[in-house]
């Protein structure tokens, strides 16, 4: 698509649109796990959106978190930090805290839950999660995929702090969404481990075994 977008004299076109396209490129490079053409990509981004006369920095609430993402699946916890810190501002100064423009500033709460649990700031990262879940509720209701995960998230900081009962709630919500959806199948799969888990914690092992 980039190659085929050009002007009448054969320059290409820079433009919102391809801003977008390096975004989604990324996305499909991410999920092959080629962390390092997805990097490339979301930085080539950001490059386009800041490049534009008319650019905003929300623009960035595209590529900068998925940026960050990759960062902390490579294990550059700082960058990453840095990267989706810096997008949590302008989203800030733009909506305010705790927006609910859309799910963007969500996943921006995710992706630091997981760096900061990383970096072993286990405290930083439940609150983190813990505002994921509020703002992904409000804007993508309950039923949603994002939120199944953050519940799976939430119930391994209740793992941690041996809060069993909190934590089977929690796995159970993501189950519930997970197991409506056939094509889910892997991220059931998970938590249902996981709840097998807990289970055994609260000492019902015939359950955790069925």
């Amino acid at each position: 698509m980039t190659l085929r977008r050009r002007t009448d004299d054969g320059s290409g076109i820079i433009d919102y649109e391809l801003g977008q396209v390096y975004n989604e490129i990324g996305v499909a490079y991410a999920m092959n796990e080629r962390y390092e053409e997805a990097e490339l990509h979301f930085l080539s981004s950001m490059n386009v959106y800041q490049s534009l006369p008319d650019s905003e920095d929300v623009n960035l609430g595209w590529p900068m978190p998925n940026l960050g993402f990759i960062y902390w699946l490579n294990g550059q916890y700082a960058e990453a930090r840095e990267v989706l810190l810096e997008i949590l501002r302008i989203h800030e100064s733009a909506y305010g805290e705790n927006d609910t423009q859309s799910f963007k500033t969500g996943k921006i709460y995710y992706a630091l839950g997981n760096v900061y649990t990383s970096m072993g700031d286990y405290e930083a990262g439940f609150e983190y999660h813990k505002r994921c879940l509020k703002q992904y509720q409000e804007t993508l209701g309950d039923d949603n995929h994002r939120v199944a995960d953050t519940f799976h998230r939430l119930a391994d900081h209740c793992i941690r702090i041996m809060d069993y009962d909190k934590a089977n709630h929690y796995i159970s919500r993501a189950l519930e969404t997970f197991g409506n959806r056939s094509y889910y199948r892997n991220e059931y799969a998970r938590s249902s481990y996981k709840e097998a888990e807990i289970l055994k914690a609260l000492g019902l092992n015939e359950e955790a075994d069925t």
